[in-house]
């Protein structure tokens, strides 16, 4: 299909260089912000400012992540801080470098610059990070906001009513019990005069978030904002804005976990809020981004990642579920090094059964979790269930066995990656019947064997042992024509090989993966090898590459002697038969000769 626009809606994720000690006052003269942890402190200084006049400012430090797209669709994001005040109010601040992802609700006390309108610049900061938030039982409610001068939008009932048919209840229905209800308690419209100091495109591209925040806040003044399950949600218009060069489909505060309450901002697009809201509530407990491999925002097995017009929220992935605890003892396989094991996987949409492995690999302890996507359930009206969905971006989509994996960066941002298959132009996503995946090391083998309605089976080995082998040997004659065979050493044996040939020693040739190696023309002068990969569960695949051949030399052919047919005398026209060479030559040379001297210009 062609690319659909997504609902990106993101929250407050950091990804930044952590030192692992306090910043040196020996550094205190560079230009670059220094970032510093230890324990659970924070500190932060910007040496630019060094010299300017400061205010004081503490409380708590929220952190933003503002998602926007351009005309053409394209994603951009920027984290936006501010500090929230003993009083409730969020004063916008501006650092320089981002910091890590612990800080976001740690108690703050911060040096500003005052920057006239704009958010004022941080010169020095100290944040002690705060802990993780409980969720079991928790009542969460929801205090949603009208902004009236951004454009045409419903009611205050109807929109309350489509959110919390369609976003609280997804959340409440997701967490089986730790959110115990998710209701809106109230609902308020912002008069047009407000926010008087936002223009039309300022609203769209939501670039004051917090301001934004504080007029709807003040809606309700005896809400505690930062109290656990308090969620301020702001809605937008969307009218209009699809002209503007940007616009932001949502923004969400980045919390510890379920029991966390949240700021929002999503842009009232009927295609689109449902999932928007989704994304951003999930953002406020504590959630990053759901990838593909290399390109963000694209897992679409997931409410983290892009949203579609209309599509179903698909279930969380086991990943996320682990995240936030609210796994089930027996939703999970869990094998241990040297598993070698068969599982039946139910879809992940439906609520039993087992619905998810987490296998560990031996050697670089990444954990690969393990899912099986089809349109059931929770899954039901899924995008990625439609069709062989093709995202437009070298991706597709469908039902199958899902892989996925901390990001590089999970400990600061949150965010999950989907390994993605490599299938030619456009990467496929799932893994299904007879396909096979193996972690970079050889550490873990997933074999999915059936894929049947709402159960797969899928062979998951944790590989624990090492072959003993040596490099691959050659055998047979480095000549155009003949046949090479790979001669493999291995023990114990494999139960499998897979051969890549070379030439030039690092060039492999496309379609040579058999053990065997017709040598064609295009290799002649060129010197070959062969890569072997052993493959046995319970050991890492192991792959050895073989000395360099001799130079391949030309080929000879077998071949009788050619006759002549015609009548030998003057005037008849003699014709030659070529004889019977092998391999078949591509074209013939004749030179005709009397007795032991050539024909001049015989030649046909």
């Amino acid at each position: 299909m062609a690319r659909r626009a997504a609902a990106l809606c993101t929250a407050a994720l950091m990804a930044a260089a952590l030192l692992s000690a306090a910043p040196s006052p020996a550094l205190a003269g560079e230009d670059d912000p220094v970032i510093g942890q230890s324990g659970d402190q924070v500190t932060y200084i910007d040496p630019s400012l060094a010299g300017e006049s400061t205010t004081t400012v503490e409380g708590t430090l929220q952190v933003a992540h503002v998602d926007r797209l351009d005309r053409a669709g394209r994603p951009g994001s920027e984290l936006a801080y501010a500090v929230r005040t003993d009083d409730g109010e969020s004063v916008r601040v501006q650092i320089a470098e981002d910091l890590p992802a612990s800080a976001a609700n740690g108690a703050v006390e911060a040096e500003i610059v005052d920057a006239g309108s704009g958010p004022a610049q941080v010169a020095e900061a100290t944040v002690v990070t705060a802990s993780e938030a409980a969720g079991s039982g928790a009542q969460h409610r929801a205090y949603v906001v009208r902004v009236s001068r951004s454009g045409s939008l419903p009611s205050e009932s109807a929109i309350a009513k489509q959110l919390t048919a369609n976003v609280l209840t997804e959340w409440q229905v997701e967490s089986e019990g730790a959110i115990a209800s998710f209701t809106v308690d109230r609902t308020a419209t912002l008069a047009a005069s407000e926010p008087a100091s936002q223009s039309k495109a300022d609203l769209c591209a939501m670039a004051d978030p917090f301001g934004l925040w504080n007029d709807g806040a003040a809606q309700f003044p005896d809400v505690d904002f930062g109290a656990p399950g308090n969620h301020l949600i702001m809605i937008v218009s969307g009218s209009g804005c699809a002209a503007i060069r940007s616009t932001t489909l949502g923004i969400g505060t980045i919390g510890r976990g379920l029991g966390d309450g949240g700021s929002s901002s999503l842009l009232w697009d009927p295609d689109y809020v449902d999932a928007t809201g989704v994304h951003e509530l999930g953002h406020n407990f504590s959630l990053g981004h759901a990838n593909v491999e290399g390109a963000e925002y694209y897992d679409l097995y997931s409410v983290m990642g892009f949203g579609t017009p209309g599509g179903q929220a698909p279930a969380l992935d086991s990943l996320f579920r682990d995240r936030l605890g609210i796994s089930d003892a027996d939703e999970v396989a869990q094998p241990v090094d040297g598993t070698v094991a068969t599982y039946g996987l139910t879809a992940r949409g439906l609520g039993y059964g087992l619905r998810g492995i987490a296998a560990t690999d031996p050697v670089t302890k990444v954990t690969y979790w393990i899912d099986y996507r089809t349109g059931v359930g929770r899954d039901l009206g899924s995008s990625y269930a439609d069709t062989a969905t093709d995202s437009g971006e070298g991706l597709r989509y469908g039902p199958g066995v899902v892989v996925y994996r901390r990001a590089a960066d999970y400990a600061n941002s949150g965010d999950i990656d989907v390994v993605k298959r490599e299938a030619g132009a456009v990467d496929d996503t799932s893994w299904t019947a007879g396909q096979q995946f193996t972690s970079p090391s050889g550490g873990v083998t997933v074999s999915v064997r059936v894929v049947a309605g709402t159960s797969a089976s899928v062979k998951v080995a944790i590989n624990d042992k090492t072959f003993s082998a040596s490099p691959p040997g050659i055998a047979g004659t480095a000549k155009v024509g003949r046949t090479l065979r790979a001669v493999e050493s291995y023990s114990p044996a494999p139960t499998s090989y897979r051969y890549q040939w070379y030439w030039r020693d690092s060039r492999a040739i496309k379609g040579a993966t058999s053990s065997t190696f017709t040598v064609p023309a295009a290799q002649r002068g060129e010197r070959l090898r062969v890569r072997v990969t052993g493959v046995r569960d319970g050991y890492r695949s192991r792959s050895i590459t073989s000395a360099s051949s001799r130079t391949v030399v030309a080929g000879t052919f077998t071949a009788t002697a050619p006759s002549i047919r015609g009548s030998a005398r003057v005037g008849s026209t003699l014709r030659a038969a070529a004889g019977t060479y092998s391999p078949r030559p591509s074209s013939y040379r004749y030179r005709w000769y009397s007795g032991r001297t050539a024909i001049k210009g015989a030649t046909s």
